[in-house]
């Protein structure tokens, strides 16, 4: 008995996908008349990624998929009871994997993370103690907290019920989950930093709280960082002149005269998430020091402060490790590889050598990694230091 189209892009995603995944993407594809949402919404996410590995200019098949799974999820949240839904929350998850390869529209992986967000939230944390749903939890943390700190808003997952080791499936997963705690409360914080700054006044004395705030979290996030790297015994190594130097260069020469070396992958992504939520902190708190100063176009200050520029230059210095190999495609590894590369951005100026280089280097794993959302982000102009969402100041 043959395979068909859809039948073959799925089995190409379990193969060569990353393993966090794998658990409910096997469930969808194992049982499509329990979850026939989810395993539509699989076909497009399959179809996508198969033909970014192999015919990059034919998504023709997959954006069928895709809107015919949007249509269905559509109705099904307008009718169905979406708090007790594994079907609902695999599907968006689904078309969230889609956007990042297929990128239909800027704002359509931040919806797509919105619904999870909902969903997953509705459900509650006792219906995600059991596999497949647990699996599905774990996946989705990174994009429900990017989710509520792109709207300015506080997350559930911030809540202690949301916190219990139940929900915490491997000891490997630690350093990633004390980051996106951090990232969480950081996500309450910008909420309130951006009602501070749109209703500010000589007399508003919320400065002083939210300040305190900002350095408690940086406080708390640099001992994590140095308990971490004391029990690992590891820090990157400083590598000057070697085959990478094409990689770090232009059409003027080298952009960085060195380069910084991980053992592993998931290293390098670890220091690069903490390097970037230290500088967003670090803008958070500028921020609030200037409160009437934020709108328009300061962005040269920035540039004076050391331990900013020094995070930002840290970051493109490591972004070799993402080259290309030959494990499994990591939604996840991507999804950490552009936070931290657009807050790498930032300290500098848009029309900088260091800036061309990074958006350059995010096109190019747009063409050799499929993630078409890695243009999408280097071609986009708003690299202002973060701002109300009304005002547009922020994307990633």
């Amino acid at each position: 008995m043959s395979l068909s189209d859809a039948d073959v892009h799925i089995c190409f995603l379990q193969r060569y996908w990353e393993r966090e995944d794998r658990s409910w993407i096997d469930e969808c594809a194992l049982k499509p008349k329990l979850y026939p949402i989810a395993h539509l919404a699989l076909q497009s996410f399959a179809a996508a990624f198969f033909s970014r590995r192999h015919r990059p200019t034919d998504i023709g098949y997959s954006h069928l998929r895709y809107a015919s799974a949007l249509t269905a999820l559509r109705t099904a949240l307008q009718q169905d009871d979406v708090s007790s839904s594994f079907d609902i929350l695999a599907a968006t998850t689904a078309l969230y994997r889609y956007e990042t390869l297929a990128c239909t529209s800027r704002a359509a992986f931040i919806k797509h993370a919105g619904v999870i967000s909902k969903v997953t939230e509705l459900s509650g944390p006792e219906c995600f103690f059991e596999h497949p749903s647990r699996a599905l939890l774990k996946a989705n943390a990174p994009r429900i907290v990017h989710e509520a700190y792109y709207q300015r808003t506080q997350t559930f997952l911030a809540q202690e019920s949301w916190k219990k080791p139940e929900h915490v499936t491997q000891a490997e997963d630690n350093d990633f989950t004390h980051l996106f705690d951090f990232w969480a409360r950081l996500a309450g914080l910008s909420q309130l930093i951006t009602s501070f700054l749109i209703g500010f006044s000589a007399e508003n004395s919320d400065a002083w709280q939210i300040r305190c705030d900002l350095n408690r979290l940086l406080a708390d996030l640099g001992s994590w960082h140095r308990a971490t790297t004391t029990a690992q015994g590891f820090i990157p190594t400083e590598v000057e002149r070697t085959d990478l130097d094409v990689f770090y260069s232009d059409e003027l020469g080298q952009v960085f005269e060195s380069y910084l070396q991980y053992p592993t992958l998931r290293t390098a992504m670890s220091f690069n998430f903490y390097r970037a939520l230290k500088i967003t902190i670090l803008e958070w708190t500028f921020k609030v020091d200037h409160p009437t100063w934020w709108a328009g176009e300061n962005r040269e200050r920035m540039i004076e402060v050391p331990s900013i520029r020094s995070l930002a230059t840290d970051i493109a210095r490591s972004l070799h490790m993402h080259l290309p190999s030959q494990g499994g495609e990591t939604d996840f590894e991507m999804f950490t590889l552009l936070f931290a590369a657009r807050c790498a951005c930032k300290p500098f100026h848009r029309r900088s050598r260091e800036v061309r280089w990074i958006e350059k280097t995010l096109a190019k794993f747009a063409d050799t990694r499929g993630f078409e959302l890695g243009r999408d982000l280097a071609s986009m102009d708003s690299l202002q230091l973060p701002g109300p969402r009304s005002k547009g100041t922020e994307t990633v």
